[in-house]
């Protein structure tokens, strides 16, 4: 555990480093707290919702039954009666951080699906790491490209302290 979170620091820094390289000589980014910080909580749960939603569909390809997930203040679950999906209000602090519920159908290799579930979450942080790193590149805003290399290193932190 203590390599993981020394390789999650070393990539937050690397992501750093490499925005500040790009920043104009003379001219410093301008980010006014309120903004700073709807975009740091914005970009926090986008990276915690795709991780959630790589684990649902991690499970669901080898034929898990989906119950809930929550990220932040939401909450999408299936209901019990209808089977419809409904979205609602998380009211559990311990969750918001993200949590799925899915659960086998059946025990027919279970131990393999189990690992495609789990994997579902480190592989999406993973993909959308690199898509959101690949965007900064290509951004031409610098608060854009700050924004986006900013999500990519927390994907990528959590796809290294998940897998």
């Amino acid at each position: 555990m203590p390599l993981l979170i020394v390789l999650g620091t070393a990539a937050v820094l690397a992501a750093g480093l490499w925005v500040g390289r790009r920043i104009p000589r003379g001219g410093g980014v301008r980010v006014p707290g309120v903004e700073l910080v709807v975009g740091l909580v914005l970009g926090l749960f986008l990276v915690l919702a795709v991780h959630e939603l790589g684990q649902v569909l991690g499970g669901l390809w080898p034929g898990f039954d989906y119950h809930w997930l929550c990220v932040g203040p939401l909450r999408v679950y299936r209901d019990p009666v209808t089977r419809a999906v409904r979205a609602g209000w998380n009211r559990s602090l311990l969750s918001a951080w993200g949590l799925t519920l899915l659960l086998p159908r059946g025990e027919s290799q279970l131990r393999s699906r189990i690992a495609w579930m789990a994997a579902g979450g480190p592989l999406a942080s993973l993909a959308f790491g690199i898509a959101m790193a690949a965007a900064a590149a290509l951004a031409s805003h610098t608060g854009w490209r700050f924004w986006l290399a900013g999500v990519a290193a927390f994907s990528l932190t959590i796809c290294l302290f998940t897998f």
